[in-house]
C-alpha cells in the first residue's frame, strides 16, 4: 500500500557555515512540514565537552519532512564539515542543527527528504564545533 507526500505547510529559512543563523540572512528557504513522527528517535548528547566525568542528556530527535532533493546538508560533528542550522517555521526563533538527512521513497513519485533534528540550545556550547545558533525561545512562541 502507497503513502501520500506529506504536505509542506510550512516556511523553513536555512542557514550554512560560516552564516550566522538569526544574525545573517538565510542562504536557502524552502516549505517544509515539521513533526515528532511515527518514528521515535533519541540521541545522547554530552553536556559538556572538558570534564573527566561525561555527563549525557538523552534528547529527541525531530522530523522535518523536504521535497525531494532540497539540498540540505547533514552534520558530520566536525569543525570543518557542513552543519547546517534551519529556522522552523520562518521567523520564530525555534532554530534546529541537521543531524541527519534521509531520502524516502527514492524512486517513487511521493518521494521526499527526511531531516533529523535536535533543538539549538543543546549545541550551542561548543557540542558540534563551528556551530553557533541561538538558543531556543522559551516559552515557545
Amino acid at each position: 500500500m502507497g503513502f501520500r507526500t506529506p504536505n509542506f505547510n510550512l516556511n523553513i529559512d536555512l542557514w550554512r557555515k560560516p552564516s550566522v543563523p538569526g544574525t545573517d540572512p538565510p542562504d536557502a528557504s524552502f516549505m517544509g512540514n515539521l513533526s515528532v513522527g511515527r518514528r521515535t528517535q533519541n540521541v545522547w548528547l554530552p553536556l559538556d565537552s572538558t570534564s573527566v566525568l561525561k555527563r549525557f542528556v538523552v534528547k529527541q530527535i525531530s522530523e522535518l519532512m523536504v521535497p525531494a532533493l532540497t539540498d540540505v546538508q547533514p552534520s558530520d560533528h566536525t569543525a570543518v564539515g557542513p552543519s547546517d542550522a534551519v529556522e522552523v517555521p520562518s521567523g520564530s526563533g525555534r532554530f534546529y542543527i541537521v543531524l541527519t538527512v534521509e531520502d524516502v521513497a527514492k524512486g517513487f513519485s511521493n518521494e521526499y527528504r527526511l531531516l533529523g533534528l535536535i533543538q539549538s540550545d543543546f549545541v550551542t556550547n561548543g557540542l558540534i564545533p563551528g556551530v553557533t545558533v541561538p538558543t531556543f525561545p522559551s516559552p515557545i512562541p
